[in-house]
């Protein structure tokens, strides 16, 4: 994870790309354990604004992550 601003950056790497990438962009809401939600799409090379599988476009650090990386990692 690394930061910049108002956002965090969740990397990963796995065995097939062992560089670590950017997987999605978190932005803290100001409410408790709620932050907003933005995967990498790595063919337009931005992140964009997404929903969670609740519907909702933020929810907890965890949601987030399990969110993308059902995305991109999940085989």
């Amino acid at each position: 994870m690394r930061s910049r601003g108002a956002f965090a950056y969740v990397l990963a790497a796995s065995v097939d790309y062992p560089e670590a990438e950017p997987l999605c962009r978190l932005r803290h809401t100001g409410m408790d354990d709620t932050w907003e939600f933005a995967y990498n799409s790595f063919s337009s090379e931005r992140f964009e604004v997404s929903c969670l599988p609740s519907g909702l476009p933020f929810g907890t650090p965890e949601e987030c992550f399990d969110c993308a990386a059902g995305l991109y990692l999940a085989s």
